[in-house]
């Protein structure tokens, strides 16, 4: 579990909360499955997925991905429940529900689209042989330890002091091993791996059957072991009530984050909403802009339209080229004839930009002044014979 956990958070950023999480909890509930079910069963497989994923969950996030940041928010609120069912089901320490919790709260703040706080975190040390992959045990110390029965004493040098350690309980299935002292409190718990390599190392040795002390220790211990059942009997429908009541408070959290996660999402939904709302205006407005600087450049392009001044008009994917025949100021009115002299058109200045705009009409020449020049003189000899 320990290299599992180092691997997966070698080179990454986590926040405190989710760092002291995995290698507290879920680090045991990794060596739980280890110890009962082995590597290769599918809890062992659910649990490595689960762990990948948390890391995965807590990277910063690129907003610009908005694939990805999606796929973090969708799979937050299975990863949640998910979190709390393998520890609830393997380990049970009364800061769990903290622990939890405040997972809970980084994920939280990832659905709110909070920064989350990075800090700096060390990896579970290696050193130690047992967590060190390379060092393996034999079969025969393996077999020596399954040998040993309920009762052996031992002497342990482990702590740098002599004590002496009686065997009390040997779960086989598990592969655990149960020390109390002199007195019957739990002195050390080893796996049949951790034990084996202390005995190897002459950390702890096995002591004769013979030990003048046995007899004593066996009394004493045979007497605590009673008392403990007594209370054991005394607590158990304590332990039923408590246990009911935990039940309850982990409903009403369930419920209690379920809502929460909710809110967040419609909070993030809310936010998203709002954001492309804001870009579609902007995106109207710079469309609107634009349509008026182009509306204003072709209504000044309009004006430079003389006397014979060519445009192209399309209709129904029909081109035509009509001349500029007369144009009068008191209404903005133009007059286009084609190529026969005949009445085509007769529009005014918006009109014509508005054809300009919409690409059904297009300015070929601007016309000739001397043409413009030349209706200037007719239209002030009519105008002199009308008077």
């Amino acid at each position: 579990s320990a290299k599992t956990l180092n691997k997966e958070m070698s080179g990454k950023q986590l926040p405190a909360e989710v760092a002291n999480f995995l290698q507290g909890p879920w680090r045991e509930s990794m060596r739980l499955i280890i110890i009962h079910q082995g590597a290769n069963s599918e809890d062992w497989k659910k649990i490595l997925l689960l762990t990948e994923t948390l890391v995965w969950s807590v990277q910063p996030d690129n907003n610009d991905d908005n694939k990805k940041h999606q796929l973090i928010l969708d799979s937050i609120s299975e990863l949640s429940e998910q979190l709390r069912e393998s520890t609830s089901n393997l380990y049970h320490d009364n800061n769990l529900d903290q622990e939890l919790a405040k997972v809970e709260q980084v994920h939280l703040k990832i659905l709110r689209g909070e920064k989350l706080n990075y800090q700096a975190f060390d990896l579970i040390d290696s050193t130690n042989p047992l967590v060190n992959s390379q060092v393996s045990i034999s079969s025969t110390l393996i077999e020596k330890v399954s040998s040993f029965e309920a009762g052996q004493w031992f002497i342990d040098h482990s702590n740098k002091e002599e004590n002496r350690i009686k065997l009390c309980l040997k779960i086989s299935s598990a592969q655990q091993l149960l020390f109390t002292n002199f007195i019957g409190i739990k002195a050390a718990q080893y796996s049949f791996e951790e034990f084996a390599y202390l005995l190897s190392s002459n950390t702890i040795k096995p002591l004769s059957n013979q030990d003048p002390l046995r007899a004593t220790a066996e009394k004493i211990l045979s007497t605590l072991f009673n008392s403990y059942q007594q209370r054991q009997a005394q607590t158990k429908e304590k332990q039923i009530h408590e246990q009911k009541i935990i039940r309850e408070k982990l409903e009403e959290r369930k419920t209690a984050r379920r809502k929460a996660l909710r809110e967040a999402q419609e909070i993030a939904i809310e936010k998203e909403n709002t954001q492309q709302k804001i870009n579609q205006e902007k995106r109207h407005l710079q469309e609107i802009t634009q349509q008026k600087a182009q509306q204003k450049q072709l209504l000044s392009n309009i004006e430079k339209l003389q006397i014979s001044a060519r445009v192209e008009f399309i209709e129904d994917n029909n081109k035509s080229v009509c001349k500029i025949a007369a144009i009068l100021p008191a209404n903005e009115q133009y007059i286009f004839v084609d190529r026969a002299g005949i009445k085509r058109y007769a529009i005014n200045k918006q009109q014509l930009a508005k054809k300009l705009l919409e690409s059904s009409a297009k300015i070929i020449d601007y016309g000739s002044s001397f043409d413009n020049t030349l209706e200037k003189v007719v239209n002030n000899l009519r105008a002199r014979k009308k008077q």
